[in-house]
C-alpha cells in the first residue's frame, strides 16, 4: 500500500512529519544509488571500465576503488540505467546514474 503525506502545514511551514519523511527519502535514494543489481552500464561505460581494468560484473558502480587519473582533456562521463523494483508511484520511470571527472584542484 502507498501512503501519502503532506510536507507542509498549509500555512507555509513544514508539517511535523516532514523531516522524518525527507530523511527516509534520502536513505531510500542512497540505497538505490548503491544497489549494484539495479544498474546496467552503457556500452561506453562498460568499455571505459574495461580499459581502466575496473571490475564490471562484480562492481558495476563506481565505488571506493581507484578509477584512474582525470586529465585536462578528459571528458569521460560514466552512465548507468536502471529501474526500481518496487511498483509504487513513479516506478515505471527510468532511473539514470552518472559519474564524471571534475578537473579541479581539491583546494
Amino acid at each position: 500500500d502507498e501512503h501519502w503525506i503532506c510536507f507542509d502545514d498549509g500555512n507555509g511551514a513544514h508539517s511535523p512529519i516532514a523531516p522524518q519523511a525527507v530523511d527516509a527519502l534520502v536513505a531510500m535514494g542512497y540505497r538505490a544509488a548503491c544497489d549494484p543489481m539495479m544498474w546496467t552500464p552503457t556500452s561506453k561505460t562498460r568499455k571505459y571500465m574495461a580499459e581502466k581494468r575496473l571490475m564490471i560484473e562484480s562492481c558495476p558502480l563506481p565505488g571506493p576503488i581507484f578509477e584512474g587519473e582525470g586529465g585536462s582533456n578528459d571528458a569521460s562521463c560514466l552512465l548507468w540505467s536502471g529501474s526500481f523494483r518496487h511498483r509504487y508511484y513513479g516506478s515505471e520511470l527510468p532511473a539514470i546514474r552518472s559519474q564524471g571527472f571534475v578537473n579541479k584542484s581539491t583546494e
